[in-house]
């Protein structure tokens, strides 16, 4: 019995009898290349029986699939040497500190740093400065607009107090490398002005949102900024800067909003107002859009004073601070610095709770 099988491109194999006839094609035409063209050679060889599969019996089931073992995901380099060095941090901003003020061969026993610090801050209590609460702001919102009176909240996060930093406390192009953002945050640095004007607005607010967080750009740089500009917190009127959202998310704001007249500023505005109204049922009389920087300034201030309300909510970014101070001080309304929850109730973007782009 012959069987025909397909070897290399260009040949044809005959087995018979373990033999195996390889005859044409490639070999054939390479050996014509070299001058035998007139006739094709044939070659025999004889198969290797171990180079042969064995043959499968019927009824002997199916073949046996190779199982592959799943590959074991290793950290890379840059992984490991970024988790090596937040440990070494760790370590440094804490248990270090503490090994360096024990006295000499004393330990602290199985203490953690967690309960050191507790300990430590409650020593601190007397240094402690209350801010205002959601519901004290509530309040405070309510009473202006019954009695028609100016009131503006401000908030500052970290794009606001590099703005306030530039060229007292660091360099322009150090502001630039410390907040990239600051671009589409609504300054163009450097704007010297951009910064005079912020520190008005706060002097004047009626309330001032700052941050808890004591990362280096937020309550780290805070401090240093308002003794900057002659600001002493102790006598600041102070609230979080995370206002915005404790007030929505305490069911403080929907209540605030219901019966009076809602003006809505920023890009996102237009978009809020379709939110506020079909899913809340709350009277926005107009919207501002878009608020393209701190120099876009005067022209939004003569489309706001072209609306009638009671309360503006502003969503400008750093812009928002100057621009919720001027309603207040110039028109003599309310005004709410709004900052992203407008973005979290038009699209139901998650609130950024890092406390830098509020």
């Amino acid at each position: 019995m012959t069987k025909t099988i397909h070897a290399a491109a260009g040949t044809k194999t005959t087995r018979k009898r373990g033999l195996s006839r390889v005859t044409g094609g490639g070999l054939a035409r390479a050996y014509a290349s070299k001058g035998n063209k007139s006739k094709q050679r044939t070659f025999l060889y004889r198969s290797a029986k171990n180079n042969r599969k064995p043959l499968r019996r019927k009824g002997s089931g199916r073949r046996q699939r190779k199982v592959l073992t799943p590959a074991v995901t290793l950290p890379s380099v840059q992984e490991r040497t970024t988790e090596k060095a937040y440990a070494q941090g760790l370590y440094d901003g804490g248990d270090r500190i503490a090994e360096q003020h024990l006295p000499p061969f004393h330990i602290l026993g199985d203490i953690s740093i967690e309960q050191i610090v507790t300990a430590g801050v409650q020593t601190f209590y007397p240094h402690m400065h209350k801010v205002a609460e959601p519901a004290q702001i509530a309040e405070e919102l309510r009473a202006a607009m019954d009695e028609h009176r100016p009131y503006a909240i401000v908030r500052l996060g970290d794009g606001e107090l590099l703005t306030m930093a530039q060229d007292v406390l660091m360099p322009a192009h150090d502001v630039l490398k410390a907040g990239p953002f600051l671009a589409y945050a609504g300054v163009a640095i450097p704007d010297s002005s951009a910064r005079e004007l912020l520190v008005q607005a706060v002097s004047q607010a009626d309330r001032v949102g700052i941050p808890q967080s004591r990362h280096p750009h937020f309550q780290k740089l805070m401090f240093p900024v308002f003794r900057a500009h002659h600001l002493d917190f102790r006598s600041m009127p102070l609230t979080l800067s995370t206002i915005n959202y404790q007030l929505y998310e305490m069911g403080l704001l929907l209540p605030l909003l219901t019966g009076r007249r809602v003006l809505l500023v920023g890009d996102a505005a237009p978009d809020l107002a379709v939110k506020l109204v079909e899913h809340h049922g709350i009277a926005v009389t107009g919207t501002v859009s878009p608020v393209n920087g701190m120099r876009d300034m005067d022209r939004v201030m003569g489309e706001i004073a072209g609306f009638q309300y009671d309360i503006a909510l502003v969503s400008a970014g750093v812009p928002a601070v100057v621009i919720v101070s001027r309603i207040a001080r110039e028109l003599g309304k309310v005004a709410l610095d709004f900052g992203h929850m407008a973005d979290y109730i038009a699209y139901g973007k998650q609130p950024d709770r890092g406390e830098g782009t509020l």
